[in-house]
């Protein structure tokens, strides 16, 4: 079985997370590979059709910035801070209201809808 996906998407995903390099190539492919997976059982399909993959690459960016992948190379945050009797915390919740691959389907439905097939 070939790769569901095509070295275009990975390097348009890369382009869109502003990552360079190469490090995170197998953590890309993975997410990448997980969302194709979501939209091949959303949309009854065995293959990516090339007007799709742009909606996947978003998708994949949706979900790297919402799973928080490659955060390890972000510096601490504060969570919360004190200054005499003030203390002010911060919101820790994943960037945006996705909570996971199947929000991430959810908010690309309309996108998806054209593509999907029914099933027997």
């Amino acid at each position: 079985m070939t790769s569901k996906i095509s070295t275009t998407m990975l390097t348009k995903l890369k382009q869109v997370l502003g990552i360079t390099g190469t490090e995170q190539d197998s953590l890309l492919q993975l997410v990448l590979e997980t969302v194709c997976d979501e939209i091949f059982n959303y949309c009854n399909l065995d293959q990516m059709p090339v007007l799709l993959e742009n909606v996947a690459v978003r998708m994949a960016a949706d979900m790297w910035r919402s799973e928080r992948y490659g955060s390890e190379q972000l510096p601490p945050a504060a969570k919360s801070v004190s200054r005499g009797d003030v203390s002010t915390s911060f919101d820790t919740k994943p960037i945006g209201d996705i909570r996971g691959v199947k929000d991430i389907v959810d908010n690309y439905k309309v996108q998806l809808q054209a593509f999907r097939k029914p099933r027997w």
